[in-house]
């Protein structure tokens, strides 16, 4: 059985489409320094599409609940945007210690501002990876997972 048949192409590319204007949006903000716009789209709020980690999970208003977080994620995403190596974004966000923004809703924010150096995997895509590079045994996949 190929699980690829039950995928549609057309609409894997119209998402990847959106999240790469979603990526200029986040950069245009901020470069502009847009502060509400950015942390808005970039926690998920205004557009899922933002940070699905922040929405998905309804971070991204109790995130903003504190009445500094705006200018902490705004200056958070400055550190992320210049980080030079990828190993250090655990680090960077921890030590913002901004309430409820912890790794996941940190490195989705990395990677839609820098997405040629930054990258994001779930669950599910490295356990599609898996099931393909094991031509497509469940069960090897699944002990690998």
């Amino acid at each position: 059985m190929n699980l690829l048949t039950n995928v549609s192409m057309p609409t894997i590319y119209a998402h990847y489409l959106e999240r790469v204007d979603v990526h200029h949006q986040v950069l245009d903000f901020l470069k502009n320094r847009k502060t509400h716009d950015f942390v808005h789209l970039a926690l998920g709020v205004s557009n899922p599409r933002g940070n699905y980690s922040a929405s998905e999970h309804g971070l991204g208003k109790r995130i903003l609940a504190s009445s500094t977080a705006l200018n902490a994620v705004f200056a958070l995403a400055e550190d992320l945007y210049v980080c030079k190596n990828p190993r250090d974004i655990p680090q960077i966000i921890r030590a913002r210690a901004i309430d409820f923004l912890k790794i996941s809703v940190g490195s989705e924010m990395a990677m839609l501002l820098r997405p040629n150096d930054f990258w994001v995997a779930n669950v599910r895509t490295v356990w599609a990876y898996l099931l393909v590079k094991h031509d497509y045994n469940l069960n090897v996949a699944n002990e690998a997972m």
